[in-house]
């Protein structure tokens, strides 16, 4: 019988303390990288940056350093197709839920390509500050040999494992309850999840 026991998803003070939750891959032990925003070691701040705004972060309080709407901008053109007038496009404003602006921040291996997480955060953006941080999911895939290839991602908001396998042309997806991730020894979680499969 497979005992399941209640995982419960990492939180975190600081954003310093959620880009360091893994600091090394646990398969290659390579540094783990920041894949989408930068990190400003001299100023202790990562930036974000996407079609909605720019924002800085204080990586030891939490704090918005800075918070800009992007705005695009519309150029007009005469019939040579030199550029004539320029205007702001219509901004449609930042989406939030209720004050809050979801984000996400993905870190992962850039060696070997077989671990990453991704940090959820929420922004409060009455407060100008970070509200909440937790460890959104972890993904993990295991090469057998070059024939049999797994990933297995844990997601600890929706409280799901999706396991696929690709074997030999019998590829399979399952999404099963959370199961916990053996990172020292990624090949327990298969054996694991394999001896569910068998009782579904």
């Amino acid at each position: 019988m497979i005992s399941m026991k209640m995982i419960v998803p990492n939180t975190f003070d600081y954003l310093e303390n959620a880009i360091k939750y893994r600091q090394n891959c646990p398969v290659c032990k390579d540094k783990m990288h920041l894949s989408n925003c930068y990190e400003d070691i001299v100023s202790n701040t990562i930036s974000l940056t996407d079609f909605e705004f720019d924002i800085v972060i204080s990586k030891n309080n939490n704090k918005i350093v800075s918070f800009t709407e992007r705005r695009d901008i519309q150029f007009m053109y005469d019939i040579s197709g030199n550029i004539v007038d320029s205007i702001p496009s219509r901004n449609y404003g930042i989406k939030s839920v209720n004050g809050s602006l979801y984000k996400a921040i993905s870190i992962e291996c850039k060696k070997c390509d077989q671990y990453y997480y991704v940090i959820q955060m929420i922004i409060d953006i009455n407060n100008i500050c970070i509200k909440e941080l937790k460890l959104n999911s972890e993904t993990l895939s295991i090469d057998k040999l070059g024939k049999n290839t797994y990933e297995i991602k844990n997601n600890y908001i929706t409280e799901k494992t999706q396991f696929q396998s690709f074997v030999l042309g019998n590829d399979k997806f399952m999404e099963l309850p959370l199961i916990p991730l053996d990172l020292d020894n990624p090949s327990k979680t298969i054996t694991k999840i394999q001896s569910l499969i068998s009782f579904l």
